[in-house]
């Protein structure tokens, strides 16, 4: 995905001016896409928005009115509504803006390939252990962390993080180091309305 992200930023072709990457809160959409974008040619072009609500509308516009400016806009909690907006906007600078949306997954159907939407899932259990070694603990709770944490990066951080200090995560920590704490919840996400 990150080379996906980057090869459309580095175009301007007029056709596809907007990536979506969507998926459940925690999974690293927003850290994956500053990842890609951190390559010394692109970094410099980027402007972040943390919703829709904090784009400067005046910003759209310069580079929709002039042919010499270019950018890449990452607009992150972006709903399909804000979204469908926002490619509008896009579209009129005729690849000049190359935009990504970042948004929540609002289905678990099944959506149709279309190269504009990015589904970021889960990571290997083995990932979510690797983040909690980094955060310090020992690899007994990392694998009982990456366990727990089926897959959702942030999560893993977080629980690592709280057990190795001792904040305000350390009475599940006491749970996660001194018991076998088995699955309490199904591998079966809730639709959304269920």
């Amino acid at each position: 995905m990150l080379a996906a992200i980057r090869y459309h930023v580095r175009t301007e072709d007029p056709e596809i001016t907007s990536i979506n990457l969507y998926g459940d809160t925690g999974v690293g959409k927003s850290r994956l896409v500053f990842e890609a974008l951190a390559a010394d040619d692109i970094a410099p072009r980027v402007i972040v928005a943390r919703d829709p609500h904090h784009l400067d509308p005046h910003l759209l516009s310069s580079v929709i009115q002039s042919d010499n400016r270019r950018m890449v806009l990452v607009v992150d909690d972006c709903t399909a509504d804000q979204r469908r907006q926002l490619v509008q906007d896009a579209d009129m600078a005729r690849g000049r803006i190359r935009l990504i949306t970042v948004g929540a997954r609002y289905t678990r159907e099944a959506q149709p390939a279309d190269s504009g939407f990015l589904d970021l899932g889960t990571l290997e259990i083995a990932a979510c252990k690797e983040i909690a070694l980094a955060e310090g603990v020992g690899p007994e709770i990392a694998d009982r962390i990456a366990s727990l944490t089926e897959g959702y990066p942030k999560l893993a951080s977080v629980l690592a993080a709280a057990i190795r200090h001792g904040g305000p995560g350390a009475e599940i920590g006491e749970r996660i180091r001194g018991e076998r704490v088995g699955r309490k919840h199904s591998r079966r996400r809730p639709v959304k309305g269920q």
